[in-house]
């Protein structure tokens, strides 16, 4: 299936204040639903997470896996993964990390109660837990998994010491967010904020801040006038209406980057006979799926003016593309380049498809 009108939004953060402080306050733009690493696969929930939990695989600045809670990973044979896992590591109770947590978190997982979205999504490939020792376990996929390295970077192991089913309800009261991230959670108000204080126990490099204030503002305007009021260090999704004055105040430092969200069109190719959302140029019902031909997606995307939404949507927050990664991420392909706008090719194709005088399309996004 080819996705189309394609486009990167850029991820964007702006700094403000001393270097030499040990606290820092950020503000967000939404705010997390729950402190449960398992409870809700929903951004913002797994932002705040990654500074409490760790997982077993990490990724770097470009996704890339590399080494978390697990120094290596190797597959033994087509269904079986093997983890040697970091020695040392403690959690923030005191508690050693052994395989025991891993095979208690991946039980955890398929567990938790009026979850909105699971993170069984990374785990259900895994059938049988085996632990060799300690630091070493083995886990048994359900068919060739290749992938399952990368799927367990998106879950938070938690220590045994939580008991079988921790509750939700817990790990916001505080008393099961225990994990062997670089912070712990002090503090917790939902919509408003959390506190974290660093983990001088961590395995890996020393946070430079002692203590982080993480502020939910979701309102555009609040959260640029809280930093250029000195509320607030850091903030992240920087409003577009707001680059052009912030890039100009010797005050702020700004971060930019290519980031991982994608937006796009996603046509309907489930159905073969007709089509709810799709009709002839005078409403018509039709007798087939158009998207089934691939003219008509080719059609499309070559009426799609990419460069045009990214200066005059997006405000120049974005760069055009013909596909899902960015630069740098694995499976990028540097030679692809966004396709560009032609109408004149868009309407031959339609012509071509049987649709020479176009059609009516009902456009579904977030």
């Amino acid at each position: 299936m080819r996705h189309l009108g394609w486009i990167f939004g850029a991820g964007m953060l702006a700094l403000a204040g001393g270097a030499g402080a040990q606290t820092l306050t950020v503000a967000v733009a939404a705010a997390p639903t729950s402190v449960d690493p398992h409870y809700h696969n929903l951004g913002p929930n797994n932002a705040l997470s990654q500074h409490i939990y760790g997982a077993l695989v990490d990724t770097d600045a470009t996704a890339k896996p590399r080494p978390g809670l697990a120094l290596s990973w190797r597959p033994v044979d087509d269904t079986t993964w093997e983890f040697k896992l970091r020695p040392g590591v403690t959690f923030h109770d005191g508690t050693a990390f052994t395989a025991e947590d891993v095979v208690h978190t991946l039980a955890r997982v398929p567990t938790v109660k009026n979850s909105p979205g699971s993170f069984l999504l990374f785990s259900r490939s895994v059938i049988k837990t085996e632990v060799v020792d300690p630091l070493t376990i083995r886990l048994t996929t359900r068919t060739v998994t290749p992938l399952l390295p990368v799927d367990l970077s998106q879950v938070a192991i938690i220590p045994r010491s939580t008991g079988a089913e921790p509750a939700t309800e817990d790990f916001n009261a505080l008393k099961h967010a225990i994990g062997a991230g670089p912070f712990r959670i002090a503090a917790w108000r939902p919509s408003d904020r959390a506190e974290l204080v660093r983990n001088d126990a961590y395995w890996g490099p020393k946070p430079h801040w002692e203590r982080v204030i993480y502020r939910m503002i979701p309102n555009d305007s609040a959260r640029t006038s809280a930093l250029l009021a000195g509320d607030v260090d850091l903030i992240e999704a920087v409003p577009t209406q707001d680059l052009a004055t912030l890039r100009t105040d010797k005050r702020i430092a700004m971060a930019e980057a290519v980031s991982l969200r994608v937006a796009y069109l996603m046509l309907d190719l489930s159905r073969k006979d007709g089509q709810p959302f799709v009709s002839g140029p005078n409403g018509e019902a039709l007798a087939t799926n158009p998207f089934q031909d691939v003219r008509v997606r080719r059609a499309l995307s070559l009426a799609i003016n990419r460069q045009a939404i990214v200066d005059r949507v997006m405000e120049g927050a974005a760069v055009p593309t013909g596909q899902f990664l960015a630069p740098g991420n694995s499976g990028y392909v540097p030679d692809r380049a966004a396709p560009t706008q032609d109408i004149a090719m868009a309407r031959r194709l339609l012509a071509e498809a049987g649709y020479p005088n176009g059609l009516r399309m009902t456009l579904h996004g977030p």
